[in-house]
């Protein structure tokens, strides 16, 4: 990522303060609270990647955790997925889902099945197609009852190479209705980002695809403005290389940026 302001104070940690024992050791007891259950009682630390549907989210995560995160066409996120990467002197990989509050039934043993077929990350599009399909499950004509789910992904990566860190990938806001998208799931994907984003303890990364201009934009922009925790919100602008811009529309796209009142811009560039 390339920053637009000015680099942080000399008085800011540093990576290697953020990867020292007792740091480590905060980070396992934040886990375990989520772990049981605690994440909506006690405000844990986290970033949480948010934006319009198609616009880079996945190349952020990947840039974040060094995780190949499903994309591409048809591809979308239904759930908000929780990473946990941890440093440790062993690789290893697990995942729990836990249900929302208003789910009925367990899923518990679909998941134990799932759990024996999924044995690494380079399966993770295929366990997160089958979570959505034990969630969200599909109708006899292939479609899914519902398109979005309030459930929570929750996946624990340790390695000798992993940073400290807890990354929450979340649906991407929707601009439009149309035969796949209703207004019903615009007002649920609100209701899963607005529990993720506005927290004091979360640093939000709010990703615009660069050019996008300010009407396909709102959707994204409302959210965010209205948040008491814009001060811990990163504006992260994605594709910069995949259209060449008119005067007129670098003017009108940082007229845009301008009017956001986040801490900081970055430009990340798929490699």
């Amino acid at each position: 990522m390339a920053k637009t302001k000015d680099p942080k104070p000399e008085s800011g940690p540093d990576s290697e303060d953020l990867e020292n024992d007792e740091m480590r050791e905060l980070i396992n007891v934040v886990q375990l609270l989520r772990e049981l259950g605690l994440d909506d009682v006690i405000d844990l630390p986290r970033i949480v990647v948010c934006g319009d549907q198609s616009s880079g989210k996945s190349s952020v995560l990947e840039a974040l955790t060094g995780i190949l995160f499903p994309s591409g066409e048809g591809m979308c996120t239904r759930f908000a997925t929780s990473i946990t990467l941890r440093r440790a002197e062993t690789d290893s990989f697990s995942f729990e889902v836990i249900p929302d509050a208003k789910r009925t039934g367990s899923l518990e043993q679909q998941v134990e099945k799932l759990r024996r077929q999924i044995k690494n990350l380079s399966q993770l599009p295929e366990l997160i197609n089958g979570i959505a399909d034990l969630i969200l499950p599909k109708s006899n004509t292939g479609s899914r009852n519902l398109a979005f789910a309030e459930d929570l992904l929750d996946i624990t990566v340790s390695g000798a190479a992993r940073p400290n860190v807890t990354v929450v990938d979340l649906p991407g806001l929707i601009r439009a209705t149309n035969e796949q998208q209703t207004e019903e799931d615009i007002k649920l994907i609100n209701t899963i980002v607005d529990r993720y984003v506005d927290r004091p303890q979360t640093i939000v990364l709010a990703v615009l695809p660069a050019g996008v201009d300010q009407i396909n934009q709102t959707r994204l922009t409302e959210r965010i403005k209205r948040l008491e925790t814009c001060n811990s919100t990163l504006g992260v602008i994605t594709k910069p290389d995949t259209f060449t811009p008119t005067p007129d529309q670098v003017e009108a796209f940082a007229t845009l940026v301008g009017k956001l009142p986040f801490m900081g811009w970055h430009v990340l560039k798929n490699l």
